[in-house]
């Protein structure tokens, strides 16, 4: 009988010690759920303004946050060092800035806005961001394509 290859989880890595700075490695049982490219992030009611929840997956986690009445989904991740954007505060009502170096992002399309004490950079930095879909008060994030 032949043997079938084990599986490598996507995660490896943060558990041998690859991992970038501030990633954490998250068991599976722990990982959301995507069902037809979405995953439930809750209810409307759920969420107070300003809050953040983050999502884990396989590979990255999703952060979703509300300002307001509007919500907006990035990757959990500052494309310099990897540091997890959740954990950072919204210094306006659409700019997560970064603990790690300062480097800031709009929510509503991931560009960098302002990097440290540099300065202004160019449109291609951005960080990954995700649609949000409102159904009645269940709120989806789209993180894959359908």
């Amino acid at each position: 009988m032949e043997e079938k290859p084990m599986k490598r989880d996507p995660q490896d890595d943060i558990l041998e010690g690859h991992g970038a700075f501030g990633v954490e490695y998250t068991p599976k049982s722990k990982r959301a759920k995507v069902v037809e490219g979405r995953i439930h992030a809750g209810k409307r009611g759920d969420f107070s303004p300003g809050e953040r929840r983050t999502f884990p997956l396989d590979r990255f986690t999703v952060a979703l946050f509300r300002t307001g009445d509007e919500f907006f989904a990035i990757k959990d991740a500052c494309p310099h060092a990897e540091y997890p954007l959740s954990r950072s505060p919204l210094i306006s009502p659409y700019v997560v800035m970064c603990n790690s170096h300062n480097w800031r992002f709009d929510i509503r399309d991931g560009r960098c806005v302002k990097i440290g004490k540099c300065g202004h950079v160019g449109r291609a930095l951005k960080v990954r961001t995700f649609p949000v879909e409102i159904e009645g008060e269940d709120i989806w994030i789209v993180v894959e394509n359908r």
